[in-house]
């Protein structure tokens, strides 16, 4: 819903375990498919630890790491009616990014 409402040229692509949102061969956001019990993961594409620039993170209560090999940011979402529009800085610094 966000991707389309923002008019973003990605598509979702079923991988195993995961869902991908890609431009072209490019991963723009990735949402875990497996749910355990203390959430899934939502994985954004970024090109420095959001927590070295100035990206404002805005759920400081969330469980969230950074994986550098990938370039990644992930952010554990907790419950399954979570608000994902409360992560707008990350969706929208991901694609400004990534040109979008």
């Amino acid at each position: 819903t966000i991707v389309e409402k923002h008019g973003w040229d990605v598509q979702p692509v079923f991988n195993k375990g995961y869902i991908s949102f890609k431009t072209g061969r490019l991963v723009f956001v990735e949402v875990d498919v497996y749910w355990t019990g203390k959430g899934c993961w939502l994985r954004f594409k970024f090109p420095q630890n959001p927590e070295e620039s100035k990206i404002a993170n805005p759920c400081t209560d969330l469980n969230a790491k950074w994986d550098g090999y990938f370039k990644r940011w992930a952010v554990q979402i907790p419950t399954a009616d979570f608000d994902v529009s409360k992560l707008m800085p990350y969706f929208e610094a991901t694609a400004a990014h990534m040109n979008l």
